[in-house]
Protein backbone atom coordinates (compact mmCIF):
# COMPACT_ATOMS: atom_id res chain seq x y z
CA UNK A 1 0.00 0.00 0.00
CA UNK A 2 2.52 2.74 0.72
CA UNK A 3 4.09 1.88 -2.43
CA UNK A 4 0.68 2.75 -4.36
CA UNK A 5 0.48 5.62 -2.59
CA UNK A 6 4.17 6.74 -3.32
CA UNK A 7 3.52 5.95 -6.90
CA UNK A 8 0.71 7.49 -7.54
CA UNK A 9 2.25 10.94 -5.71
CA UNK A 10 5.21 10.67 -7.92
CA UNK A 11 2.88 10.05 -10.98
CA UNK A 12 1.05 13.24 -9.52
CA UNK A 13 3.98 15.26 -9.26
CA UNK A 14 5.92 14.37 -12.99
CA UNK A 15 2.92 13.17 -14.75
CA UNK A 16 1.41 17.05 -14.86
CA UNK A 17 4.56 18.87 -16.45
CA UNK A 18 5.40 15.64 -18.79
CA UNK A 19 2.15 15.28 -19.90
CA UNK A 20 2.12 19.21 -20.79
CA UNK A 21 5.28 19.00 -22.29
CA UNK A 22 4.12 16.78 -24.36
CA UNK A 23 1.02 18.55 -25.81
CA UNK A 24 2.80 20.83 -26.20
CA UNK A 25 5.46 19.25 -28.67
CA UNK A 26 2.33 17.08 -30.23
CA UNK A 27 0.91 20.82 -31.02
CA UNK A 28 4.44 21.82 -32.37
CA UNK A 29 4.61 24.55 -30.03
CA UNK A 30 8.02 25.35 -27.82
CA UNK A 31 7.67 23.34 -24.04
CA UNK A 32 7.20 26.69 -21.90
CA UNK A 33 8.88 24.79 -19.13
CA UNK A 34 12.00 25.12 -20.34
CA UNK A 35 12.09 28.92 -19.73
CA UNK A 36 13.09 28.10 -16.50
CA UNK A 37 16.59 28.28 -17.37
CA UNK A 38 18.08 31.72 -17.79
CA UNK A 39 18.61 34.83 -15.10
CA UNK A 40 16.67 34.18 -11.66
CA UNK A 41 15.11 38.15 -11.46
CA UNK A 42 11.88 38.91 -9.68
CA UNK A 43 10.17 39.95 -12.93
CA UNK A 44 11.68 37.40 -15.11
CA UNK A 45 10.26 34.32 -12.62
CA UNK A 46 6.98 36.32 -12.92
CA UNK A 47 6.79 36.19 -16.69
CA UNK A 48 7.74 32.32 -16.00
CA UNK A 49 4.92 32.09 -13.63
CA UNK A 50 2.57 33.73 -15.98
CA UNK A 51 3.49 31.51 -19.23
CA UNK A 52 3.24 28.16 -17.27
CA UNK A 53 -0.37 29.23 -16.27
CA UNK A 54 -1.60 30.25 -19.51
CA UNK A 55 -0.22 27.79 -21.89
CA UNK A 56 -1.14 24.42 -19.01
CA UNK A 57 -3.48 22.01 -20.64
CA UNK A 58 -5.57 21.99 -17.81
CA UNK A 59 -5.95 25.62 -17.47
CA UNK A 60 -7.31 26.01 -20.59
CA UNK A 61 -8.96 22.26 -21.66
CA UNK A 62 -9.09 20.66 -17.37
CA UNK A 63 -10.04 23.99 -15.45
CA UNK A 64 -13.39 25.05 -17.35
CA UNK A 65 -15.19 21.72 -16.64
CA UNK A 66 -13.72 21.34 -13.37
CA UNK A 67 -15.70 24.69 -12.70
CA UNK A 68 -18.97 22.99 -14.35
CA UNK A 69 -18.96 20.47 -12.10
CA UNK A 70 -18.05 22.60 -8.60
CA UNK A 71 -21.32 24.77 -10.02
CA UNK A 72 -24.05 21.99 -11.13
CA UNK A 73 -23.00 19.75 -8.74
CA UNK A 74 -21.90 22.50 -5.78
CA UNK A 75 -23.35 25.18 -6.25
CA UNK A 76 -19.68 26.91 -6.11
CA UNK A 77 -18.13 29.48 -8.11
CA UNK A 78 -14.74 31.00 -8.14
CA UNK A 79 -12.48 33.79 -6.91
CA UNK A 80 -14.59 36.60 -9.11
CA UNK A 81 -17.90 35.02 -9.23
CA UNK A 82 -20.49 34.17 -5.84
CA UNK A 83 -23.41 31.89 -6.23
CA UNK A 84 -26.61 33.39 -4.35
CA UNK A 85 -30.24 31.99 -4.47
CA UNK A 86 -32.12 31.35 -7.34
CA UNK A 87 -28.77 31.26 -9.53
CA UNK A 88 -28.40 34.55 -8.95
CA UNK A 89 -24.26 35.66 -9.22
CA UNK A 90 -22.67 38.24 -7.76
CA UNK A 91 -18.98 39.99 -7.67
CA UNK A 92 -16.72 38.86 -5.18
CA UNK A 93 -15.35 42.25 -5.07
CA UNK A 94 -18.41 44.26 -4.30
CA UNK A 95 -19.33 41.36 -1.60
CA UNK A 96 -15.93 42.42 0.04
CA UNK A 97 -16.49 46.00 -0.10
CA UNK A 98 -19.89 45.52 1.37
CA UNK A 99 -19.33 43.33 3.69
CA UNK A 100 -15.63 43.79 4.44
CA UNK A 101 -14.37 46.19 7.08
CA UNK A 102 -15.20 49.95 6.80
CA UNK A 103 -13.41 51.12 4.32
CA UNK A 104 -12.93 55.01 6.16
CA UNK A 105 -9.48 55.56 5.14
CA UNK A 106 -10.24 55.20 1.49
CA UNK A 107 -13.67 57.20 1.76
CA UNK A 108 -12.00 59.84 3.36
CA UNK A 109 -9.58 59.65 0.30
CA UNK A 110 -12.72 59.66 -2.18
CA UNK A 111 -14.29 62.59 -0.40
CA UNK A 112 -10.62 64.82 -0.85
CA UNK A 113 -10.77 64.03 -4.20
CA UNK A 114 -14.49 64.66 -4.77
CA UNK A 115 -13.96 68.19 -3.25
CA UNK A 116 -10.81 68.72 -4.66
CA UNK A 117 -12.24 68.24 -8.70
CA UNK A 118 -15.50 70.47 -7.42
CA UNK A 119 -13.09 73.65 -6.81
CA UNK A 120 -10.90 72.90 -9.45
CA UNK A 121 -14.57 72.92 -11.98
CA UNK A 122 -15.65 75.84 -10.00
CA UNK A 123 -12.68 77.98 -11.26
CA UNK A 124 -13.70 77.26 -14.71
CA UNK A 125 -17.35 78.30 -14.02
CA UNK A 126 -18.66 74.73 -13.84
CA UNK A 127 -20.80 73.08 -11.07
CA UNK A 128 -20.41 69.00 -10.66
CA UNK A 129 -23.42 67.14 -9.46
CA UNK A 130 -22.30 63.57 -7.59
CA UNK A 131 -24.47 60.10 -8.61
CA UNK A 132 -23.16 57.58 -6.00
CA UNK A 133 -24.79 54.33 -7.60
CA UNK A 134 -25.33 51.79 -4.90
CA UNK A 135 -23.91 47.95 -5.86
CA UNK A 136 -25.93 45.11 -6.55
CA UNK A 137 -24.93 43.05 -2.93
CA UNK A 138 -26.23 45.84 -1.30
CA UNK A 139 -29.46 45.80 -2.88
CA UNK A 140 -30.33 42.09 -3.57
CA UNK A 141 -29.64 41.16 -0.31
CA UNK A 142 -31.89 38.30 -0.17
CA UNK A 143 -30.49 36.80 -3.39
CA UNK A 144 -27.60 36.20 -0.75
CA UNK A 145 -28.87 35.59 2.53
CA UNK A 146 -32.55 34.59 2.23
CA UNK A 147 -35.68 36.84 2.66
CA UNK A 148 -35.45 39.07 5.62
CA UNK A 149 -32.38 40.07 4.91
CA UNK A 150 -31.52 43.87 5.98
CA UNK A 151 -29.80 45.97 3.14
CA UNK A 152 -26.02 45.89 3.35
CA UNK A 153 -24.02 48.75 3.68
CA UNK A 154 -20.41 49.66 4.65
CA UNK A 155 -20.62 52.22 6.93
CA UNK A 156 -17.06 54.19 6.17
CA UNK A 157 -19.23 54.68 2.39
CA UNK A 158 -22.12 56.28 4.30
CA UNK A 159 -20.18 58.41 6.10
CA UNK A 160 -18.63 60.12 2.99
CA UNK A 161 -21.43 60.70 1.48
CA UNK A 162 -23.08 62.70 4.11
CA UNK A 163 -19.52 65.00 4.44
CA UNK A 164 -19.90 65.25 1.01
CA UNK A 165 -23.44 66.62 1.66
CA UNK A 166 -22.51 68.61 5.01
CA UNK A 167 -20.07 70.20 2.69
CA UNK A 168 -22.79 71.53 0.07
CA UNK A 169 -22.25 68.89 -2.84
CA UNK A 170 -25.07 68.36 -4.76
CA UNK A 171 -25.63 64.45 -4.42
CA UNK A 172 -28.21 62.53 -5.95
CA UNK A 173 -29.93 59.66 -3.68
CA UNK A 174 -30.98 56.99 -5.94
CA UNK A 175 -32.07 55.02 -2.57
CA UNK A 176 -36.32 56.07 -3.62
CA UNK A 177 -35.55 54.59 -7.29
CA UNK A 178 -34.87 51.50 -5.93
CA UNK A 179 -37.47 51.03 -2.74
CA UNK A 180 -39.82 51.98 -5.75
CA UNK A 181 -39.12 48.75 -7.37
CA UNK A 182 -39.70 45.04 -6.32
CA UNK A 183 -36.16 42.92 -5.43
CA UNK A 184 -35.11 40.78 -8.43
CA UNK A 185 -36.05 43.35 -10.66
CA UNK A 186 -33.79 46.20 -9.64
CA UNK A 187 -30.21 44.58 -10.48
CA UNK A 188 -29.54 41.68 -13.39
CA UNK A 189 -29.63 38.13 -12.28
CA UNK A 190 -26.24 37.32 -13.97
CA UNK A 191 -24.41 40.74 -14.48
CA UNK A 192 -23.12 43.25 -12.13
CA UNK A 193 -25.42 46.26 -13.70
CA UNK A 194 -28.95 47.41 -13.37
CA UNK A 195 -31.79 46.52 -15.08
CA UNK A 196 -32.83 48.79 -17.73
CA UNK A 197 -35.95 49.68 -15.89
CA UNK A 198 -33.91 50.39 -12.80
CA UNK A 199 -31.80 52.42 -15.04
CA UNK A 200 -34.55 54.44 -16.52
CA UNK A 201 -35.82 55.08 -13.36
CA UNK A 202 -32.15 56.54 -12.10
CA UNK A 203 -32.29 58.44 -15.60
CA UNK A 204 -35.75 60.39 -14.70
CA UNK A 205 -34.63 60.44 -10.87
CA UNK A 206 -31.15 62.46 -12.51
CA UNK A 207 -32.81 64.50 -14.84
CA UNK A 208 -35.74 65.93 -11.46
CA UNK A 209 -32.39 67.45 -9.91
CA UNK A 210 -30.66 68.73 -12.85
CA UNK A 211 -33.31 70.64 -14.93
CA UNK A 212 -32.40 73.98 -12.90
CA UNK A 213 -29.02 73.41 -13.20
CA UNK A 214 -29.28 72.69 -16.86
CA UNK A 215 -27.87 76.19 -18.58
CA UNK A 216 -30.54 78.13 -20.84
CA UNK A 217 -27.57 77.93 -23.43
CA UNK A 218 -27.35 74.57 -23.75
CA UNK A 219 -28.51 73.07 -27.18
CA UNK A 220 -31.96 71.75 -27.16
CA UNK A 221 -32.10 68.09 -28.81
CA UNK A 222 -35.64 66.33 -30.02
CA UNK A 223 -35.07 62.85 -29.17
CA UNK A 224 -37.65 59.97 -29.26
CA UNK A 225 -37.22 56.43 -27.88
CA UNK A 226 -37.64 52.96 -30.01
CA UNK A 227 -38.09 49.57 -28.48
CA UNK A 228 -35.37 46.86 -28.81
CA UNK A 229 -34.20 43.74 -27.03
CA UNK A 230 -31.01 42.29 -26.59
CA UNK A 231 -29.63 39.09 -25.44
CA UNK A 232 -25.86 38.51 -23.45
CA UNK A 233 -25.06 36.39 -20.59
CA UNK A 234 -23.95 38.59 -18.01
CA UNK A 235 -20.71 39.75 -17.05
CA UNK A 236 -20.14 37.60 -13.81
CA UNK A 237 -21.60 34.58 -15.58
CA UNK A 238 -18.62 34.75 -17.95
CA UNK A 239 -15.73 35.15 -15.18
CA UNK A 240 -17.02 31.80 -14.49
CA UNK A 241 -15.38 30.72 -17.46
CA UNK A 242 -17.23 27.77 -18.28
CA UNK A 243 -16.54 25.50 -21.17
CA UNK A 244 -17.47 27.39 -24.27
CA UNK A 245 -19.85 24.83 -25.83
CA UNK A 246 -21.52 23.47 -22.99
CA UNK A 247 -24.40 26.04 -21.77
CA UNK A 248 -24.90 26.27 -17.94
CA UNK A 249 -26.98 29.34 -18.01
CA UNK A 250 -29.73 30.76 -20.71
CA UNK A 251 -28.74 34.42 -22.20
CA UNK A 252 -30.07 37.09 -20.07
CA UNK A 253 -32.96 39.04 -22.17
CA UNK A 254 -33.28 42.62 -21.92
CA UNK A 255 -36.32 45.00 -23.48
CA UNK A 256 -34.11 48.12 -24.36
CA UNK A 257 -35.17 52.00 -25.94
CA UNK A 258 -32.77 53.34 -28.11
CA UNK A 259 -32.48 57.08 -28.13
CA UNK A 260 -32.56 58.82 -31.76
CA UNK A 261 -33.48 62.19 -32.51
CA UNK A 262 -35.65 63.76 -35.22
CA UNK A 263 -33.54 62.47 -38.45
CA UNK A 264 -33.52 58.77 -36.64
CA UNK A 265 -29.69 58.88 -36.27
CA UNK A 266 -28.58 57.41 -33.01
CA UNK A 267 -27.87 59.54 -29.74
CA UNK A 268 -24.41 60.08 -29.89
CA UNK A 269 -21.96 61.90 -27.24
CA UNK A 270 -21.73 65.92 -28.16
CA UNK A 271 -18.05 66.70 -27.12
CA UNK A 272 -19.08 70.43 -27.61
CA UNK A 273 -21.98 70.18 -25.46
CA UNK A 274 -22.46 72.40 -22.46
CA UNK A 275 -23.44 69.33 -19.90
CA UNK A 276 -20.80 66.15 -19.62
CA UNK A 277 -21.71 63.19 -18.19
CA UNK A 278 -18.61 61.20 -16.35
CA UNK A 279 -19.46 57.35 -15.66
CA UNK A 280 -17.77 53.82 -15.44
CA UNK A 281 -19.76 50.67 -16.52
CA UNK A 282 -23.02 51.67 -14.86
CA UNK A 283 -23.23 54.16 -17.65
CA UNK A 284 -22.00 51.93 -20.44
CA UNK A 285 -23.97 48.93 -20.05
CA UNK A 286 -26.89 48.80 -22.86
CA UNK A 287 -24.76 51.82 -24.50
CA UNK A 288 -21.61 49.53 -25.31
CA UNK A 289 -22.22 46.59 -27.41
CA UNK A 290 -18.54 45.54 -25.76
CA UNK A 291 -20.45 44.94 -22.90
CA UNK A 292 -22.43 42.51 -24.67
CA UNK A 293 -26.06 43.95 -23.33
CA UNK A 294 -27.01 45.80 -26.05
CA UNK A 295 -26.29 49.37 -27.77
CA UNK A 296 -27.43 52.92 -27.45
CA UNK A 297 -29.82 52.61 -25.02
CA UNK A 298 -28.22 53.07 -21.49
CA UNK A 299 -28.04 55.71 -18.67
CA UNK A 300 -26.44 58.93 -21.29
CA UNK A 301 -28.80 57.99 -23.84
CA UNK A 302 -31.69 58.47 -20.93
CA UNK A 303 -30.59 61.22 -19.31
CA UNK A 304 -30.05 63.13 -22.64
CA UNK A 305 -33.72 62.17 -23.81
CA UNK A 306 -35.06 63.38 -20.43
CA UNK A 307 -33.33 66.84 -20.54
CA UNK A 308 -33.86 67.21 -23.71
CA UNK A 309 -30.52 67.78 -24.82
CA UNK A 310 -27.14 67.22 -26.48
CA UNK A 311 -25.27 65.70 -23.89
CA UNK A 312 -21.19 64.89 -23.59
CA UNK A 313 -20.05 62.08 -22.42
CA UNK A 314 -16.78 60.47 -20.55
CA UNK A 315 -17.71 56.69 -18.88
CA UNK A 316 -14.88 54.41 -18.07
CA UNK A 317 -15.03 50.94 -17.26
CA UNK A 318 -13.82 50.71 -13.66
CA UNK A 319 -12.66 54.46 -14.47
CA UNK A 320 -14.97 56.80 -12.84
CA UNK A 321 -12.80 57.48 -9.97
CA UNK A 322 -9.72 58.89 -11.69
CA UNK A 323 -9.90 58.04 -15.34
CA UNK A 324 -12.35 60.06 -15.85
CA UNK A 325 -10.92 62.69 -14.58
CA UNK A 326 -7.56 62.02 -16.93
CA UNK A 327 -9.38 61.81 -19.89
CA UNK A 328 -11.31 65.07 -19.36
CA UNK A 329 -8.20 67.03 -18.03
CA UNK A 330 -6.27 66.49 -21.43
CA UNK A 331 -9.05 68.03 -23.22
CA UNK A 332 -8.88 71.39 -25.15
CA UNK A 333 -10.39 74.37 -26.48
CA UNK A 334 -14.27 73.80 -26.61
CA UNK A 335 -14.35 70.38 -25.41
CA UNK A 336 -12.92 71.48 -21.94
CA UNK A 337 -15.61 74.62 -21.07
CA UNK A 338 -18.62 72.87 -19.65
CA UNK A 339 -21.07 74.72 -17.26
CA UNK A 340 -22.36 72.05 -15.35
CA UNK A 341 -20.54 68.26 -15.09
CA UNK A 342 -22.76 65.15 -13.62
CA UNK A 343 -20.34 62.25 -11.95
CA UNK A 344 -21.76 58.63 -11.93
CA UNK A 345 -19.72 56.35 -10.09
CA UNK A 346 -20.31 53.10 -8.45
CA UNK A 347 -20.40 53.48 -4.71
CA UNK A 348 -17.91 50.33 -4.18
CA UNK A 349 -15.06 52.77 -5.74
CA UNK A 350 -14.92 54.44 -2.26
CA UNK A 351 -13.21 51.58 -1.03
CA UNK A 352 -10.28 49.74 -2.67
CA UNK A 353 -7.05 51.73 -3.65
CA UNK A 354 -7.33 55.67 -2.26
CA UNK A 355 -4.97 56.93 -4.78
CA UNK A 356 -7.19 56.85 -7.07
CA UNK A 357 -8.90 59.48 -5.30
CA UNK A 358 -6.25 61.71 -5.94
CA UNK A 359 -6.60 64.89 -6.50
CA UNK A 360 -5.67 66.15 -10.03
CA UNK A 361 -5.42 69.95 -10.96
CA UNK A 362 -6.98 70.78 -14.11
CA UNK A 363 -5.12 73.76 -16.94
CA UNK A 364 -6.76 76.67 -16.94
CA UNK A 365 -8.95 76.93 -20.07
CA UNK A 366 -6.84 79.73 -21.84
CA UNK A 367 -4.18 76.51 -22.30
CA UNK A 368 -4.66 75.68 -25.70
CA UNK A 369 -4.65 71.89 -25.34
CA UNK A 370 -5.22 71.01 -22.05
CA UNK A 371 -2.93 69.04 -19.48
CA UNK A 372 -1.26 67.32 -23.13
CA UNK A 373 -0.21 70.88 -23.83
CA UNK A 374 3.24 71.16 -23.67
CA UNK A 375 3.46 67.31 -25.31
CA UNK A 376 1.58 68.10 -28.31
CA UNK A 377 2.90 71.53 -28.80
CA UNK A 378 6.55 70.54 -28.31
CA UNK A 379 6.27 66.77 -29.50
CA UNK A 380 7.30 64.21 -26.74
CA UNK A 381 11.09 65.08 -27.10
CA UNK A 382 11.16 68.42 -27.24
CA UNK A 383 11.37 69.05 -31.44
CA UNK A 384 8.04 70.40 -33.01
CA UNK A 385 6.19 67.67 -34.69
CA UNK A 386 6.96 69.35 -38.23
CA UNK A 387 11.16 68.16 -37.52
CA UNK A 388 10.36 64.67 -35.65
CA UNK A 389 11.24 62.31 -38.45
CA UNK A 390 8.08 60.16 -38.38
CA UNK A 391 5.91 60.92 -35.22
CA UNK A 392 3.35 58.29 -36.12
CA UNK A 393 5.27 55.45 -35.15
CA UNK A 394 8.78 54.46 -33.64
CA UNK A 395 10.84 51.29 -33.03
CA UNK A 396 12.85 51.88 -29.59
CA UNK A 397 14.69 50.01 -26.86
CA UNK A 398 13.17 51.41 -23.67
CA UNK A 399 13.55 50.19 -20.40
CA UNK A 400 10.98 50.66 -17.25
CA UNK A 401 11.20 53.53 -14.73
CA UNK A 402 6.97 53.51 -13.54
CA UNK A 403 4.24 50.67 -13.85
CA UNK A 404 0.76 50.41 -13.63
CA UNK A 405 -0.79 47.88 -11.74
CA UNK A 406 -4.11 46.05 -11.95
CA UNK A 407 -6.25 46.20 -8.54
CA UNK A 408 -6.84 43.28 -6.71
CA UNK A 409 -10.39 42.15 -7.80
CA UNK A 410 -10.79 43.78 -10.90
CA UNK A 411 -13.71 42.99 -12.85
CA UNK A 412 -13.59 43.65 -16.43
CA UNK A 413 -12.53 41.49 -19.49
CA UNK A 414 -10.32 44.14 -21.00
CA UNK A 415 -7.98 46.55 -19.05
CA UNK A 416 -5.13 49.18 -20.54
CA UNK A 417 -1.91 49.56 -18.17
CA UNK A 418 0.55 52.64 -18.82
CA UNK A 419 3.70 52.15 -18.29
CA UNK A 420 6.79 54.89 -18.79
CA UNK A 421 9.84 54.10 -19.97
CA UNK A 422 13.46 55.03 -20.75
CA UNK A 423 14.65 55.44 -24.38
CA UNK A 424 18.08 53.73 -24.35
CA UNK A 425 18.28 53.58 -28.19
CA UNK A 426 16.37 54.64 -31.26
CA UNK A 427 15.39 52.03 -34.55
CA UNK A 428 12.96 54.40 -35.74
CA UNK A 429 11.08 57.22 -35.54
CA UNK A 430 12.23 60.29 -33.10
CA UNK A 431 9.99 59.47 -29.90
CA UNK A 432 12.39 61.61 -27.32
CA UNK A 433 14.27 60.27 -24.11
CA UNK A 434 11.29 59.14 -21.91
CA UNK A 435 7.93 57.25 -22.96
CA UNK A 436 4.71 56.27 -21.83
CA UNK A 437 2.94 52.98 -23.38
CA UNK A 438 -0.20 51.40 -22.64
CA UNK A 439 -0.17 47.81 -22.89
CA UNK A 440 -3.30 45.94 -22.73
CA UNK A 441 -3.33 43.86 -19.04
CA UNK A 442 -6.08 42.08 -18.92
CA UNK A 443 -7.37 40.45 -21.39
CA UNK A 444 -10.63 37.83 -21.37
CA UNK A 445 -10.41 38.55 -17.35
CA UNK A 446 -7.25 36.95 -17.46
CA UNK A 447 -3.97 39.00 -16.40
CA UNK A 448 -1.82 39.02 -19.63
CA UNK A 449 2.00 39.20 -19.19
CA UNK A 450 2.32 42.77 -19.26
CA UNK A 451 0.65 43.20 -16.19
CA UNK A 452 3.19 42.39 -13.58
CA UNK A 453 5.94 44.14 -15.29
CA UNK A 454 8.79 45.45 -12.84
CA UNK A 455 11.31 48.71 -13.31
CA UNK A 456 13.94 47.86 -15.34
CA UNK A 457 12.50 45.06 -17.54
CA UNK A 458 13.64 46.19 -20.90
CA UNK A 459 11.28 45.96 -24.36
CA UNK A 460 12.19 46.30 -28.11
CA UNK A 461 8.74 47.88 -29.20
CA UNK A 462 7.32 49.14 -31.91
CA UNK A 463 4.81 52.34 -31.58
CA UNK A 464 2.19 54.06 -32.82
CA UNK A 465 -0.36 56.47 -31.40
CA UNK A 466 -2.66 54.95 -29.16
CA UNK A 467 -6.04 57.01 -30.46
CA UNK A 468 -5.47 54.58 -34.18
CA UNK A 469 -6.43 51.58 -31.24
CA UNK A 470 -8.44 52.55 -28.63
CA UNK A 471 -10.38 55.56 -27.30
CA UNK A 472 -8.87 56.68 -23.93
CA UNK A 473 -12.45 58.24 -23.16
CA UNK A 474 -14.02 54.98 -23.44
CA UNK A 475 -11.59 51.83 -22.72
CA UNK A 476 -10.96 50.72 -19.58
CA UNK A 477 -7.28 51.85 -18.01
CA UNK A 478 -4.80 52.16 -15.40
CA UNK A 479 -2.46 54.98 -14.76
CA UNK A 480 -0.52 54.79 -11.88
CA UNK A 481 2.86 57.00 -13.62
CA UNK A 482 0.73 60.33 -14.16
CA UNK A 483 1.42 60.38 -17.55
CA UNK A 484 -1.36 62.74 -18.92
CA UNK A 485 0.86 63.25 -21.97
CA UNK A 486 1.29 61.81 -25.22
CA UNK A 487 0.33 57.91 -24.79
CA UNK A 488 1.82 55.26 -27.41
CA UNK A 489 0.53 51.64 -27.94
CA UNK A 490 3.07 49.16 -28.46
CA UNK A 491 2.08 47.14 -31.36
CA UNK A 492 5.06 44.80 -31.06
CA UNK A 493 7.39 43.81 -28.55
CA UNK A 494 9.62 41.13 -27.47
CA UNK A 495 11.81 40.83 -23.98
CA UNK A 496 15.38 42.27 -24.44
CA UNK A 497 16.67 41.18 -21.45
Amino acid sequence: MPRLVTALFLAAVFGVPLGQAAWELAAGERVVALDVFGPVREDRLREYERALRESSFIHRRITPWYQWLLLRGLGRGNEKAIVGREGWLFHSDELDFVHGPSVGGAASAAVAGILAFREALAARGTELVLVPVPTKSTVETAQLAGEGTERARNPGAAAALAALRDEGLRVVDLEPVLARRAPKERYLSRDTHWTPETMRAAAREIADHLRPLVPATAEAKRWSRRPVAARGLGDVARMLRLPARHRVFEPLEVALEQVVDERGELFAPDPTAEVLLFGDSYTRVFSDPALGLGDHAGLAEQLAAELGIALDVIAIPAGSARAVREAFARRSGATARKSLVIWEVALSQFGGDPDRWAPLPLPPLDEPEGIAAEAIRDGPSGKSSEEASDPERARVLAEVVETSRVPPGFGYDLCLLVYEYRVLAVEEGDPGEVVWVAHVGVREFEETRFARMDRGTRLRMTLEPIGRFYDLEATSWIDDTGAGKVIWYAVESERAD
